[in-house]
């Protein structure tokens, strides 16, 4: 594994993304637990301020003042409290829960992003290689981080980009080497490709002209190789 898959991986901590409990257990914050704790709070201060049963109760009955409007004053007044700390309550569970699932939605979409960039570096890595074997491919994807399903998709494209540059690159050799459509096809197998490409070497090989012919034997297989992949991108 390179460098770069390296770097990369050591920033997934597993090969599949955090759960959102998991993620809010580790770097969340409880909103709920939060929530009731403010709860009790509000609930206690409501008791001690109870004009009737609490320590406003004793002050008021030292005082005279049990059944006066006072009470009423100090009742509406206890209850308007807890209702406001109720209140705050709800909405500071209401901005952890936000945050929660801000960060939870970041922590995605910079996981998928090293698992983009581990993916891009191993599909150029292995596509340039002559190895079509998908377990080993899909075997390298998951050492080097990338989820199941990632790994599979990464194995796939992988192949698929070697087998496509194999099959260009028998071509090249084939024209710039003059050999024939059975001699190319043959070489194209030599290299690892299946029928079905090294018939597709073969029948490219089977159309050329004399002129073309003449101007790619004056190509190395590597120059003929960049003069087709330029012409490709255009």
């Amino acid at each position: 594994m390179s460098t770069t898959w390296k770097t990369l991986s050591d920033k997934l901590k597993s090969n599949e993304a955090k759960s959102y409990f998991e993620y809010v257990s580790e770097s969340g914050k409880d909103s709920l637990y939060g929530y009731y704790d403010k709860a009790r709070e509000a609930k206690t201060a409501l008791r001690l301020n109870d004009a009737d049963y609490g320590a406003s109760a004793a002050s008021l009955l030292s005082a005279g003042l049990s059944n006066s409007g006072y009470r009423d004053y100090l009742k509406s007044r206890a209850d308007k409290s807890y209702r406001e700390s109720l209140g705050i309550a709800e909405e500071a569970k209401k901005t952890d829960e936000y945050k929660n699932r801000s960060g939870y939605e970041k922590y995605l979409s910079d996981y998928d992003s090293v698992q983009k960039k581990i993916s891009d570096s191993l599909i150029e890595s292995i596509g340039k290689g002559n190895d079509f074997d998908f377990n080993r491919a899909y075997s390298k994807a998951v050492e080097a981080g990338l989820s199941d399903t990632m790994a599979r998709i990464t194995a796939n494209r992988a192949i698929l980009l070697a087998k496509n540059n194999t099959y260009l690159g028998a071509v090249a050799f084939a024209k710039a080497n003059n050999l024939s459509a059975k001699k190319a096809k043959a070489y194209a197998k030599f290299l690892g490709l299946s029928e079905i490409y090294a018939e597709r070497v073969y029948q490219e090989i089977s159309t050329f002209t004399k002129e073309e012919k003449e101007f790619y034997s004056s190509m190395s297989a590597e120059d003929y190789y960049k003069y087709i992949m330029s012409k490709s991108k255009k």
